[in-house]
């Protein structure tokens, strides 16, 4: 009886850690994930880049319209980079800042489609996947004709 005591709790020990394993393996695996959500994602790393160089240009376009204003009021045009005379130093100021001011109304729309995105997939329970896909479809589209 002591044999078949000892036999019995090392088999009933095994199986526990068996068990025990492939319980801790199932649940480290992870869930698969939608494929609109990673591409939900990948569109936020886009739109961000997007954001960043806008953001860039930006400031390019005012160090330029400064180097301008610094030009025209000493009447020195030894500070610019640029060749340009002294009667399209106006036009080309405000040029430049209708262009900053398009770069603003874009990082503005670009920011709400970022923030839709991710309410969306912050959302909790059942996703409204299709709201989703509308929604990347039409921020891919507004990318290939207007962020270029």
């Amino acid at each position: 009886m002591n044999i078949a005591f000892y036999i019995a709790l090392g088999v009933s020990l095994g199986l526990l850690l068996i068990i025990a394993i492939i319980v801790f393996i199932v649940k480290r695996k992870k869930e698969d994930k939608n494929p609109l959500s990673s591409r939900a994602e990948d569109l936020l790393v886009m739109i961000n880049q997007r954001i960043l160089s806008l953001n860039s240009r930006i400031q390019k376009l005012d160090t330029e319209v400064t180097a301008l204003l610094i030009a025209k009021e000493n009447e020195d045009l030894t500070v610019l980079d640029i060749s340009i005379s002294f009667d399209d130093i106006p036009e080309k100021i405000n040029t430049n800042k209708e262009e900053i001011n398009t770069f603003i109304a874009d990082i503005k729309d670009l920011r709400d489609y970022k923030e839709e995105i991710e309410t969306v997939l912050a959302m909790k329970g059942e996703k409204d996947w299709v709201k989703l896909e509308e929604l990347l479809d039409f921020v891919k589209e507004k990318f290939q004709y207007r962020y270029i």
